[in-house]
């Protein structure tokens, strides 16, 4: 079954400091042939890449397929935030997004994002919560 890989994810997979350990899980991930990624994750990892690391980010990205961005994306995510903060939820936008994307589709979410958690509790979302290793 395929999966969205989360921009938490990817930032540490990025980020020169981050352990080796860690590396090799997202590695895991990203290689796999389930392994996807949607706009509003491209979105948030490409507006903030570094300028000297835009091109080596740009080429990971390509290389997975892209879920398709559903019709009525921003209507449906606010309709999801409303029902967060109606449980007194307060997810960030981002979130929204990508928690709406995995629905409409019915993919997994693979993330370090503990928000997608509350998320999955008001909806069908299923996250799959991984644990940062720390070497």
């Amino acid at each position: 079954m395929s999966y969205i890989v989360d921009s938490s994810i990817w930032v540490d997979f990025f980020r020169a400091a981050s352990p080796i350990a860690l590396k090799r899980q997202v590695v895991k991930l990203i290689d796999d042939q389930a392994a996807m990624i949607c706009e509003p994750v491209l979105f948030e990892l490409l507006r903030a890449a570094p300028a000297a690391a835009r091109k080596k980010v740009a080429v990971h990205l390509e290389l997975l397929p892209i879920a398709s961005t559903p019709h009525g994306l921003w209507r449906d995510a606010a309709q999801l935030g409303q029902k967060c903060i109606g449980r007194g939820l307060l997810p960030p936008a981002m979130d929204l997004l990508i928690a709406q994307v995995c629905l409409h589709h019915d993919l997994e979410l693979v993330t370090f994002d503990q928000h997608f958690v509350d998320i999955g509790r008001l909806t069908p979302l299923r996250a799959r919560i991984l644990n940062r290793p720390l070497k």
